[in-house]
């Protein structure tokens, strides 16, 4: 049986939150390189700007790999010799030539328990959907988006109110504890991989910019969860005298079953701002209005007095 320190592992991720799963693998395993996302232009000056997954690597001393072609990328990996590789927020499917070159396949870390939400934003469908438990799935990866046999599973609890961030981040550490310990039954042949059931598969979609808009007609509840969802982005927003009108922080709902104004309505009720919906209102903490700097609703209203009374939406 081959010894985990012989194992040569190749990493494919992007984004920050990827970080814990590199750093454990590297503390615990031999990562020969690291596939990223390419360098992409960012800010006014376009300047060409590496993944976090890419500066962690070369800090680390770990090759990275940043090539978007697959017959070159696969070039590159066999240069490596790879026993397995690992992917955790990657940004794209592996074709099966590049599956081919892992002798024991890849493993998939997907912070969803499969098969439910797969796809791109597991942990948004999540709290979008109200759920109270979320969890972490250790898979085999396949041609298929994220449909390949199952290896380890954990269950997380969502926190009273937490936000899609906390909870990735959560999922990101447990997922990468829960890795360190499936590679070693992995190429001992102690877990035998279990087929996903299909039928029950549930799909999410990549998240854009307009399912950031608020429907006021909504419930208070739906809306409070779509903040949670999509803070920072897109983020919630909405449109006042023809701007949008982007919402920072919520601080809770009221009257979840009632409604005591116009719908879109912004009222004032113990001191705090609040938007009517369809049923049930929401509490304001902070705004941004287009082309404007974030403020506190209290500063905001200083200078704009006329949003108390007016009615958002498009009209």
């Amino acid at each position: 049986m081959m010894e985990r320190n012989n194992i040569k592992i190749i990493f494919f991720g992007s984004p920050d939150y990827a970080q814990s799963t590199l750093t454990a693998l590297k503390k615990n395993f031999d990562v020969v390189a690291v596939v990223t996302q390419e360098d992409k232009p960012q800010g006014r000056n376009k300047e060409m700007v590496q993944t976090p997954i890419k500066k962690t690597a070369l800090n680390c001393g770990i090759p990275a790999i940043d090539i978007k072609d697959a017959d070159l990328l696969a070039h590159e990996i066999k240069k490596y010799s790879p026993d397995i590789g690992v992917v955790f927020s990657f940004g794209r499917i592996l074709p099966l030539k590049i599956l081919e070159l892992f002798p024991m396949g890849i493993l998939n870390i997907h912070p969803s328990l499969l098969p439910k939400y797969r796809g791109p934003s597991p942990v948004q469908g999540a709290i979008l959907n109200g759920d109270e438990v979320s969890g972490v799935s250790i898979m085999l990866l396949d041609e298929k988006m994220d449909s390949g046999p199952i290896l380890a599973q954990e269950k997380i609890k969502i926190q009273d109110n937490e936000m899609a961030q906390s909870l990735l981040r959560r999922l990101s550490e447990e997922g990468a504890k829960l890795l360190i310990k499936t590679i070693p039954q992995h190429i001992s042949q102690k877990i035998i991989p279990a087929e996903q059931e299909h039928k029950k598969a549930t799909y999410t979609k990549i998240i854009k910019k307009e399912a950031g808009e608020i429907r006021w007609s909504d419930p208070a509840k739906k809306i409070y969860l779509q903040y949670r969802a999509l803070a920072p982005w897109p983020g919630l927003y909405t449109y006042w005298n023809g701007k949008r009108l982007k919402f920072i922080s919520l601080s809770g709902i009221i009257g979840t079953n009632e409604q005591i104004n116009t719908v879109g309505k912004v009222f004032s009720l113990q001191d705090k701002i609040f938007i009517q919906c369809g049923v049930g209102a929401i509490a304001v903490s902070s705004v941004q209005l287009e082309g404007k700097k974030a403020l506190a609703i209290d500063e905001f209203f200083r200078g704009n007095k006329s949003l108390l009374g007016s009615t958002l939406g498009k009209t």
